[in-house]
């Protein structure tokens, strides 16, 4: 499979995993070895960084619910969501994002890597500042469930959250 990302400067031919389940894509990152590998999303990412990878990535093109609780006003959604499938889900109830950066096309694991941010960035800061949570699948194919304010896992969350994927698979 050929890739690229938003600024097109150059393309790669990868091999494509797409797992169908949480236990498919563990059993891919534990039995990876020494092999590289990365999630790619939508290929919108400025920095192009997927495809600078010349071996595996990782299509979470399958992992693509929106959970919407009215009730607490938050969502749960899996990483290979798009932004624009969750407006989609959110707005007609009355609801708006706090961050959102220029593109909708971009997956929720790809803004939360990147912590983008929009043009409200000095109010609301970036999307980074509104997870409560994150499913991390680690290099050893072990879940570890991060958040932001707990002693435990606190200094994980933000490594994971504009960390490019370098903790592991969101």
């Amino acid at each position: 499979m050929k890739i690229n990302g938003w600024g097109r400067v150059s393309f790669s031919n990868v091999n494509s995993l797409k797992p169908k389940s949480l236990n498919g894509l563990k059993t891919i990152i534990k039995n990876a070895g020494e092999s590289s590998l990365i999630v790619y999303g939508k290929g919108k990412s400025y920095g192009d960084a997927a495809q600078l990878n010349n071996e595996t990535i990782i299509d979470l093109t399958n992992f693509n619910k929106v959970i919407f609780n009215k009730k607490r006003a938050t969502i749960k959604v899996e990483g290979g969501v798009t932004l624009e499938k969750i407006l989609e889900k959110i707005i007609p109830l009355g609801y708006f994002l706090p961050v959102t950066p220029g593109i909708k096309g971009i997956t929720i694991g790809g803004a939360i890597a990147a912590d983008v941010h929009g043009k409200n960035h000095n109010v609301n800061g970036s999307i980074g500042n509104h997870v409560k949570r994150i499913l991390l699948i680690e290099g050893n194919g072990k879940s570890i469930e991060l958040k932001p304010n707990d002693k435990k896992t606190r200094k994980m969350f933000w490594a994971t959250v504009g960390g490019m994927g370098l903790t592991g698979v969101i």
